[in-house]
């Protein structure tokens, strides 16, 4: 087992955290888990996808690793996740929660993939990690 440090905006934090709370989990199990998952079970496109971000420019990169979910997904996937711990939650909303987390997991793997590029092509990525 590998151990890797992360920093993470305040937002994905946050609903990592609720997300491994509602799954009864640790967080660090919880991401692990998530991790693991999408290493095995990448939908598919989603690595041809991040192969071919190898053509995008340095500028379009760091749009690329800049990148988070809007206010709203944040949000609104708060509220679902309030919503499930009082069992609540509709067959229609489990749904949305998982197109959310997808999203979510598939913003990641781009961030990541364009944090690795950047880097590889000689930018200098410390300034990027403490900010983000």
């Amino acid at each position: 087992m590998t151990t890797l440090t992360i920093q993470l905006p305040d937002s994905a934090y946050e609903m990592l955290q609720s997300a491994a709370k509602v799954a009864g989990k640790s967080l660090q199990q919880f991401v692990s888990d998530r991790l693991s998952f999408i290493a095995d079970e990448m939908p598919v496109g989603w690595q041809d996808d991040l192969d071919d971000m190898t053509l995008l420019t340095d500028a379009e990169l760091w749009q690329s690793a800049r990148a988070t979910l809007s206010a709203r997904d944040v949000a609104r996937f708060t509220a679902l996740m309030d919503k499930y711990q009082s069992d609540n939650l509709s067959h229609r909303e489990r749904m949305e929660s998982e197109r959310l987390v997808a999203r979510y997991n598939r913003l990641n793997l781009v961030r990541a993939k364009a944090a690795a590029l950047l880097h590889d092509r000689g930018h200098n990525l410390k300034d990027f990690y403490v900010s983000s």
